[in-house]
């Protein structure tokens, strides 16, 4: 009878043993998939592998054409993380570029802040392609006003992204004057891609958009809001190198 009551105890102790070191590791227990869920604040925009501060210690700066001027418009619309700034107006051309906005930006650059890492996003050229055939003549211009600001400013990554497709049938009904053609898009990018890849520069990158997005185009030649989240989400995610 002795023994059964000492067995009867250890097996009680053994049990309350066991619930005590459940229960106080259950308390300190962090639910990771809780946490993600706090840390990933744009609803999904970036991969799994950003993590907040890489995002949150990083600015970005977005140079273009009215197809960024409309896209920022959209930020009720579509999701557009909160360090994404724009410097971007509608009909501009090369002459903007080197005139205008080229000292809004290096006035920005100038007064970095040194807590945050910055990113500089160009996409401009379609524009000038409108009265002129000679894609290669103006991506070599504009590529040569990036490399100024890249081999000035090297701690900042500068990022080309591509100029996007049109739709030439919408476009011509929409816009008479216009002369752009894909052909000629694609010209201006190959160039693009061809003095990037003789650079002697590793801040300034190619980010090529035009083959990785489907595009919706009302008007043949600006797009509509899934585009512009899509263009938004491919910058966010396969474009700029957080760091």
């Amino acid at each position: 009878m002795k023994k059964r009551i000492i067995k009867f105890c250890f097996y009680i102790f053994i049990f309350v043993f066991i619930f005590v070191c459940y229960r106080s590791l259950s308390m300190g227990k962090v639910d990771n998939k809780k946490h993600f869920e706090q840390i990933k604040t744009y609803d999904g925009l970036f991969n799994s592998t950003h993590e907040l501060k890489n995002v949150t210690f990083n600015k970005v700066i977005v140079v273009g054409d009215s197809r960024m001027e409309f896209l920022n418009n959209r930020g009720s619309e579509i999701n557009i993380p909160v360090n994404f700034n724009f410097i971007a107006l509608s009909g501009t051309r090369i002459d903007w570029l080197t005139n205008t906005a080229i000292n809004v930006l290096s006035d920005k650059l100038d007064k970095m802040d040194s807590n945050y890492k910055y990113h500089v996003i160009f996409n401009m050229g379609v524009n000038d392609l409108e009265f002129s055939d000679d894609a290669k003549y103006y991506a070599t211009e504009y590529y040569n006003i990036y490399y100024n600001l890249a081999s000035k400013y090297k701690e900042i990554n500068f990022y080309l992204l591509s100029v996007n497709p049109i739709n030439e049938e919408k476009i011509y009904q929409c816009f008479k004057q216009s002369g752009r053609t894909n052909q000629e898009i694609i010209d201006f990018n190959n160039t693009t891609i061809n003095l990037l890849n003789g650079s002697d520069l590793d801040n300034m990158h190619y980010c090529d958009s035009y083959h990785n997005i489907d595009f919706g185009m009302p008007d043949g030649l600006h797009y509509d809001k899934d585009t512009d989240q899509r263009i938004v989400n491919f910058i966010a995610n396969k474009c700029i190198v957080y760091e």
